[in-house]
């Protein structure tokens, strides 16, 4: 290949190549393939210059307190600051000192401001006298970005990559719901994240749907579920026409309980079949069975079966009529005709908690009673013992003259201004305005 010839050569740049051999006038190079001047070169020689450096020794001694590892020519070695005074071996080496052994003895060189120097046996770093201590510098440059953190050559996490909900605890994130924010859930609209054990994944799950799995089937368990809502839905229930007795309701006795059909029926006979739920009345005998059952019968001394027989009655038409006395109720044969206009006073009655007390003031007002009639007494629909003169000490109550509770007026001396009196301890129980009083009879 022949020679380039200057002429062939178009060029803005000077080039000597006679006596010099040189390209004057170069410019900086700024791309990966240009060619740099010599003032480039030149500034990274002044760097590396002023850094200082030294030639390299065999190790950084840490104890410095033992002798010599070796003691060869030309072996050199860096005394540390943090390794305790130097062994007599050394020769009067002070911390911190680059030695160098001349055959006889250690030559002690004082590190400067500046000064590099590296360890054969380190090759990731170099040590860096900062004028009190010597440093080391890593060779490599990395960073750590958001959410890390450079701990020596380690990138670890650093706490600021626990997010909310996130806890950290020796560079270990870990769950911490303590730390989300608190809000009302939908339940119509929210979710939430489960572990799914056929492939052991965390997945999301609406509240509704999760709901109605909790509802299950309506037939067998009566729920039903409507937007993330559980109702009672009986009517879902499968239907069972046979009624046994071990079947069990549920009830709320201070808490959830149930109970079985047979002891719900035994406690529903208990609190109906029960004396005080009947009148032993003077011309019927109840008899209850405690819990049972209640049977009556028509009282002989009342009514006999002589006054149900056609032949015994005076007149076609007649009709039996009551008379009740202390001795009890007797029955007769009388016309079937109106003796009187019927009345009826209905009131709420007045308080008696104890003793003798008027019930009902002015009973009959301006009505006064017929005098061949015993007027009716009813407290809350139930009939009462009515007294005459003399049946003070048994009657549950009786009329009397206003300011003369104890005395009855007897029945054939009503007038209309009297009161009606009742007698707590006859009646064995009190009245108060809750119990309604009816007084029925004829004018």
């Amino acid at each position: 290949m022949g020679q380039t010839r200057l002429k062939q050569i178009l060029k803005d740049s000077q080039f000597d190549f006679t006596s010099l051999f040189k390209i004057t006038n170069l410019a900086n190079g700024t791309a990966s393939n240009d060619a740099v001047n010599f003032g480039q070169l030149k500034s990274v020689v002044d760097t590396i210059n002023g850094l200082e450096w030294q030639n390299s020794a065999l190790d950084y001694v840490t104890d410095n307190t033992a002798v010599p590892a070796t003691e060869v020519l030309g072996d050199r070695y860096i005394l540390s600051t943090t390794g305790g005074t130097p062994n007599a071996a050394w020769d009067g080496a002070v911390i911190g000192s680059i030695v160098q052994f001349n055959g006889t003895i250690w030559i002690a060189t004082s590190p400067t401001t500046g000064m590099f120097i590296s360890a054969d046996n380190e090759n990731t770093l170099l040590y860096y006298w900062g004028g009190s201590a010597w440093t080391t510098k890593e060779f490599e440059s990395t960073t750590a970005s958001t959410g890390l953190t450079k701990v020596g050559f380690d990138i670890r996490l650093d706490a600021s990559a626990a997010g909310n909900g996130i806890g950290f605890s020796a560079g270990v994130l870990s769950l911490n719901l303590s730390e989300l924010t608190g809000a009302v859930i939908d339940v119509s609209a929210d979710s939430i994240a489960f572990l799914d054990v056929t492939d052991s994944s965390t997945k999301l799950e609406s509240v509704s749907d999760f709901v109605n799995i909790i509802a299950g089937t309506v037939t067998t368990s009566g729920l039903s579920a409507t937007s993330g809502v559980l109702s009672l839905n009986i009517n879902g229930l499968t239907t069972d026409t046979a009624l046994a007795g071990t079947e069990v309701f549920a009830m709320f006795d201070g808490a959830n309980k149930k109970i079985t059909w047979t002891n719900m029926l035994t406690a529903i006979d208990t609190s109906i079949f029960t004396a005080a739920n009947f009148v032993d009345g003077t011309t019927i005998d109840f008899t209850v069975t405690s819990g049972a059952s209640v049977t009556a019968s028509v009282k002989t001394e009342s009514l006999t079966a002589a006054y149900l027989n056609d032949v015994n009655v005076p007149t076609a038409g007649q009709v039996l009529s009551a008379t009740t006395s202390v001795s009890g109720t007797t029955f007769t044969w009388v016309d079937n005709g109106i003796a009187g206009t019927p009345k009826r006073v209905r009131a709420a009655a007045h308080a008696v908690a104890s003793g003798e007390g008027v019930a009902i003031t002015d009973v009959f007002g301006s009505d006064d009673p017929s005098a061949d009639i015993i007027p009716m007494v009813f407290v809350n629909g139930i009939a009462v013992f009515i007294g005459d003169v003399g049946d003070e000490a048994t009657a549950d109550c009786w009329f009397a003259e206003s300011g003369v509770n104890g005395t009855a007026v007897s029945f054939a001396n009503i007038n209309g201004n009297e009161n009606l009196v009742w007698d707590v301890v006859n009646a064995n129980y009190a009245l108060d305005t809750n119990d309604t009083i009816e007084v029925r009879y004829t004018v």
